[in-house]
Protein backbone atom coordinates (compact mmCIF):
# COMPACT_ATOMS: atom_id res chain seq x y z
CA UNK A 1 0.00 0.00 0.00
CA UNK A 2 0.92 3.49 -0.67
CA UNK A 3 0.54 5.43 2.53
CA UNK A 4 -0.53 8.66 1.00
CA UNK A 5 -3.40 7.44 -0.62
CA UNK A 6 -4.21 5.18 1.59
CA UNK A 7 -5.96 2.96 -0.94
CA UNK A 8 -4.91 -1.08 -0.15
CA UNK A 9 -4.91 -1.87 -4.00
CA UNK A 10 -2.08 0.67 -4.61
CA UNK A 11 1.58 -0.21 -4.91
CA UNK A 12 4.40 1.58 -5.56
CA UNK A 13 7.47 0.42 -7.04
CA UNK A 14 10.99 3.56 -6.67
CA UNK A 15 13.90 3.08 -9.05
CA UNK A 16 16.63 5.84 -8.79
CA UNK A 17 14.41 8.91 -8.06
CA UNK A 18 11.18 8.07 -9.41
CA UNK A 19 7.82 6.62 -7.53
CA UNK A 20 5.51 4.43 -10.28
CA UNK A 21 2.74 3.69 -8.43
CA UNK A 22 0.72 0.91 -10.04
CA UNK A 23 -2.65 -1.54 -9.27
CA UNK A 24 -2.72 -4.69 -10.24
CA UNK A 25 -5.92 -6.19 -11.98
CA UNK A 26 -5.48 -10.00 -11.05
CA UNK A 27 -9.36 -10.28 -13.14
CA UNK A 28 -7.60 -8.91 -16.26
CA UNK A 29 -4.14 -10.45 -15.40
CA UNK A 30 -2.45 -6.88 -16.06
CA UNK A 31 -0.82 -4.14 -14.25
CA UNK A 32 -2.30 -0.56 -14.28
CA UNK A 33 0.04 2.33 -14.38
CA UNK A 34 -1.31 4.99 -12.02
CA UNK A 35 0.88 7.48 -12.12
CA UNK A 36 4.79 7.79 -12.38
CA UNK A 37 6.62 11.08 -11.40
CA UNK A 38 10.03 11.92 -10.23
CA UNK A 39 10.56 12.10 -6.75
CA UNK A 40 11.30 15.81 -6.50
CA UNK A 41 7.63 16.80 -7.48
CA UNK A 42 5.13 17.43 -5.00
CA UNK A 43 2.26 14.70 -3.71
CA UNK A 44 -0.38 14.09 -6.50
CA UNK A 45 -3.93 12.99 -5.81
CA UNK A 46 -4.82 9.75 -7.19
CA UNK A 47 -8.81 9.07 -7.23
CA UNK A 48 -10.10 5.72 -6.29
CA UNK A 49 -10.40 3.00 -8.95
CA UNK A 50 -13.84 3.43 -9.29
CA UNK A 51 -13.98 6.88 -9.29
CA UNK A 52 -12.42 6.68 -13.42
Amino acid sequence: MVPEFRQPDLREFICRSYRIIHRVQHEAHCVEIVRFWHGARGFRHIPPEDAS
